[in-house]
């Protein structure tokens, strides 16, 4: 079924979000038996830096840095491609890919295409997430790109309800989180979401059940999931390469 490819899995970011994710996966996988089951490694490591902190605070080689070294670990232990449950840590993405020839399984493709599937007439999708996800941009393009309109959340929201949410989250305080996230997501519906990205990987988490009744909201987590079982199935088309030569980072 899998033709014994093997995904890497770059965790750690949070450990929660990484169990999310393998979770999801397994959950996935239409297997019978052990041996039906999607082959992958893990490296869980929670030292990679906070990756608000180093964008907003110019330190952004520190967790490039740290992604590389998982990233090292992933291609020893024989990874044939990576998927990297953390919204926030593809603000790296094209870094990463540009040293290895492994593909990169890209979280907000594997979101938009599940938002176009969960909600075909939608025209204007929100992204729910961290400050560096938003200011990164790169949901914004590729939800530009699929001809799709974003909804940003207004600094107030991000302040007073996602951050202090997903930190909650983070915490261990499952039910704070899902009281602030909750909110935030009527915030956005009414702002005119049709769709709401969940592009936080702890904000599933939280809205576990909510995410079980209203289709609106995406789980970018169970997203990047499907994404890699299709890639690992084989049903995606093969993935462009970036060439062999890593960028290198000061440490």
């Amino acid at each position: 079924m899998h033709d014994n490819k093997t995904l890497g899995v770059l965790g750690g970011m949070g450990p929660a979000a990484t169990a999310d994710f393998i979770a999801k996966l397994v959950q996935l996988t239409p297997a019978n038996c052990d041996q039906d089951h999607f082959p992958f490694v893990v490296v869980n490591d929670p030292s990679v830096p906070d990756r608000t902190h180093a964008f907003f605070e110019n330190r952004e080689n520190d967790v490039l840095n740290a992604l590389k070294r998982s990233l090292r670990r992933l291609e020893a232990a024989g990874a044939n491609a990576v998927a990297m449950p953390c919204n926030s840590a593809h603000h790296w993405a094209d870094q990463l890919q540009n040293c290895t020839a492994l593909p990169l399984l890209h979280i907000a493709d594997g979101s938009i295409a599940e938002a176009r599937r969960r909600r075909p007439g939608a025209t204007n999708v929100a992204v729910m997430a961290t400050p560096i996800t938003i200011a990164s941009g790169f949901y914004n393009v590729r939800i530009q790109n699929a001809g799709l309109d974003q909804i940003s959340p207004s600094r107030s929201l991000l302040e007073d309800r996602i951050l202090p949410g997903i930190r909650s989250v983070k915490a261990g305080d499952i039910g704070a989180g899902a009281k602030a996230l909750n909110m935030a997501a009527d915030q956005l519906l009414e702002d005119g979401a049709d769709a709401v990205l969940l592009a936080c990987t702890e904000i599933p988490i939280a809205l576990k059940e909510r995410l079980k009744i209203d289709p609106c909201l995406i789980d970018t987590t169970d997203a990047l999931a499907k994404y890699s079982a299709e890639w690992l199935s084989q049903k995606l088309p093969k993935t462009t390469l970036h060439g062999d030569v890593c960028l290198q980072a000061s440490a």
